[in-house]
């Protein structure tokens, strides 16, 4: 019997971008999602993101102030938009040292 890790724990992640003191943020229940300033004080719930593992061994990433799940509109292309959705999407993850992970396209 062979059993399967979990590379990131279900829970409340904020998401970082790139740029420094910037992360991931829905502004309204229809945007699609935005990079906004953030220090990782004073957090508000635009900021938290719920991951749960799904079952294919990717991750569905949803807004806690919007209750809506961060998708795409071209899966497996190199050039996508993200969007927000009522539906899951499964995103793959990727670990970048012991405290960091990247969202891939799936």
């Amino acid at each position: 019997m062979s059993t399967t890790t979990q590379l990131l724990s279900n829970g409340t992640y904020l998401i970082f971008s790139g740029a420094p003191g910037t992360c991931l943020v829905f502004i309204d229940n229809q945007s699609p999602p935005q990079i906004w300033h953030c220090s990782g004080q004073d957090v508000s719930s635009q900021q938290l993101w719920e991951v749960q593992a799904l079952s294919n061994s990717t991750y569905s990433v949803k807004n806690l102030a919007y209750n809506s799940y961060i998708s795409t509109t071209t899966p497996n292309q190199q050039s996508s938009m993200l969007l927000q959705s009522q539906t899951p999407y499964g995103w793959y993850m990727n670990e970048v040292n012991s405290t960091a992970y990247g969202i891939i396209l799936t």
